[in-house]
């Protein structure tokens, strides 16, 4: 019965839990555009401007991804991040900048404390919605996190890579 088949299908992807991504930028208008556009592709977003809002939101709920803006008020990107490898309820969860800090030194900042992926701003809504995808489906995270040492010396870099609709990361790290 091929008809209850597709029935079957669609109401067991209605009823699946939907990626809950923690979305941290202090300009509401863009964290209000990421949200729509990733509720859009069926992903329910929690919201915060601040990082110290970020960081309890953390250590309280589980997240399948956080995109965080690097200068926030109070506790600023790159500090939250290494937070929540640290002390959280998310410590492998993969974490997206987002961020006006373009400079090389900045990257390798945000990536040393952790981050999976970095993105500057000005963005366009349509790569940022195609990493969380990757990330989503697991693809484009580093498989040496659980070998960094303490300190987090090494640094991962990752490339995205497309073929056939699907996305991959290949992840060269070097200490």
């Amino acid at each position: 019965m091929p008809a209850e088949e597709g029935y079957t299908e669609a109401l067991e992807a209605a009823t699946s839990p939907r990626p809950t991504v923690l979305v941290v930028e202090d300009e509401p208008n863009i964290r209000e555009l990421v949200c729509l556009h990733l509720g859009l592709e069926n992903y329910e977003c929690v919201q915060s401007g601040d990082g110290e809002g970020a960081l309890k939101l953390a250590r309280s709920q589980h997240f399948d991804l956080v995109i965080l803006d690097v200068m926030l008020p109070g506790l600023d990107g790159v500090t939250v991040c290494k937070a929540i490898r640290r002390d959280s309820e998310n410590p492998d969860v993969p974490v997206l900048m987002l961020t006006a800090r373009r400079e090389e030194s900045d990257k390798v900042v945000g990536l040393e404390s952790g981050a999976d992926d970095y993105l500057t701003k000005p963005f366009g809504v349509r790569e940022l919605v195609a990493r969380a995808r990757c990330f989503a489906a697991g693809l484009g995270r580093s498989s040496t996190r659980r070998e960094r040492p303490p300190n987090r010396s090494a640094i991962s870099t990752s490339k995205w890579i497309r073929r056939g609709g699907a996305c991959a990361s290949a992840t060269r790290t070097s200490s």
